[in-house]
């Protein structure tokens, strides 16, 4: 496993010790793309929970991250800047 990967996994896991990360693949494109092209490994990631009725409004005229989620994805991004930094 990529160790960039484990830390995102142990991240998520900090906020939601329930939770299953598995890898995903977008079938869109994202930024990126400019940096693998010259050979940086890049990573997404989407730190928040989103209602099921939320999923059809990501890139839409009504996109949002619910309010009460902002807190737990703060807590999962500083959870992974913790880890990759400990890590190295």
């Amino acid at each position: 496993m990529e160790p960039f990967y484990g830390v995102m996994e142990e991240a998520a896991l900090s906020v939601h010790t329930d939770a299953v990360v598995v890898p995903y693949m977008s079938t869109g494109y994202t930024a990126s793309r400019f940096f693998r092209s010259i050979g940086i490994p890049a990573y997404e990631l989407m730190p928040v929970l989103l209602p099921r009725a939320e999923h059809g409004k990501i890139h839409g005229v009504e996109e949002r991250i619910p309010v009460d989620g902002t807190e737990e994805m703060t807590r999962i991004v500083y959870a992974l800047i913790e880890g990759w930094n400990a890590s190295r």
